[in-house]
């Protein structure tokens, strides 16, 4: 820990950077842990009688959504977190 100690000026410096990384992180795993949520609602919505196909659609739609910004949020957190690591590596 006391290692550990010297990188905080560090942290600091790209404290806005790192902070906007987690939150883009936290939305990303949000969007992608609710994926197969919704594929097990929309099997079970089709395995019972009496199903609308156009419920089906909204749920592959939202399926697609949720995966896209999935992806799109694990590139900025690339653009952020990992940019500022390297920052942080070229200063030291």
């Amino acid at each position: 820990m006391k290692n550990l100690k010297r990188l905080f000026p560090y942290l600091k410096k790209y404290r806005k950077k790192i902070i906007i990384g987690f939150l883009v992180v936290t939305i990303s795993n949000l969007s992608s842990t609710y994926v197969p949520k919704l594929i097990g609602k929309t099997i079970d919505m089709v395995s019972k009688d009496g199903f609308f196909i156009n419920d089906v659609y909204e749920n592959i739609g939202l399926i697609l959504l949720l995966t896209f910004f999935s992806g799109l949020f694990m590139f900025f957190t690339r653009r952020t977190i990992i940019v500022a690591s390297r920052e942080i590596e070229y200063d030291l």
